[in-house]
């Protein structure tokens, strides 16, 4: 029996699918890594955050991770469609960043809170590149360090002055208050309430000097943790129900907010 003659329209419509997958291959293959696909989602979670939005910074953080996770160059949003955490708006956001190299939804973001600043996108790169540094193998850290050395992050270490205000404020806080105080008082911060007395005293008095730390701007879930000798704030990740999720996210320039007592 003959094949079957195609009609014009349908003719039209499979050339036109080719294409789309054509296209997103080659866009695949032009950058030899997810790292693109990567990049546009973990932007998603800045903005969201900046909005507030901590469920979607949430959903858009299980998307990165999937796709740090995944083994080959993506050419296809169909390709990952069954992965856990990449639902259809997903998808299809892969779709546009592959053929178009870029996504209508950040541009809204710009407009309303401008593009993503300069320290940022150094955190943001440094945050793909500490994900590649998990990979087994002379190439893998190899890899690693050319990407980091490219966005390098620079801090601001606590000077001798604030260290010594807080040295300050540590001692009448230790005298003042008992445990449970202090985390009461990091809780209504917003602060992490975890650690021995020495350490709540401490996170306390830098609080009162320097300011509350935010929650992690890039996966909005996660409590970040400051280091007064590099002035470098890291995200540690946090649980979502009981599922753990990982975030790399590494920055210099946080606002932080006043402490309340």
């Amino acid at each position: 029996m003959p094949p079957k003659k195609r009609g014009r329209a349908e003719s039209a419509a499979e050339d036109a699918t080719l294409k789309k997958d054509a296209s997103a291959t080659a866009a695949a293959a032009s950058t030899g890594s997810n790292d693109p696909l990567i990049a546009g989602f973990e932007a998603l979670m800045f903005y969201e955050g900046k909005m507030g939005n901590r469920y979607a910074g949430v959903a858009y953080n299980k998307v990165v991770k999937a796709l740090r996770d995944y083994p080959t160059v993506i050419a296809s949003g169909a390709e990952v469609k069954n992965l856990a955490g990449v639902g259809k708006a997903s998808v299809e956001k892969i779709d546009e960043l592959l053929s178009t190299g870029k996504l209508k939804k950040i541009e809204e973001f710009e407009g309303i809170y401008g593009p993503i600043p300069d320290e940022m996108k150094a955190a943001l790169s440094a945050t793909t590149s500490t994900a590649k540094s998990s990979g087994k193998g002379k190439a893998g850290a190899a890899k690693s360090t050319a990407s980091t050395k490219s966005a390098p992050l620079k801090g601001t270490p606590m000077s001798a002055a604030i260290k010594k205000r807080v040295k300050t404020a540590a001692g009448e806080i230790e005298e003042k208050y008992k445990v449970d105080e202090l985390k009461a008082l990091l809780r209504s911060n917003g602060q992490t309430t975890t650690g021995a007395k020495a350490e709540l005293v401490t996170r306390c008095a830098e609080g009162s000097v320097m300011g509350r730390i935010p929650s992690c701007p890039m996966c909005s879930g996660g409590k970040l943790k400051f280091d007064g000798a590099t002035g470098i704030y890291k995200c540690p990740g946090f649980m979502d129900d009981d599922q753990f999720m990982p975030c790399f996210f590494k920055g210099a320039d946080i606002t932080r907010t006043g402490w309340e007592f």
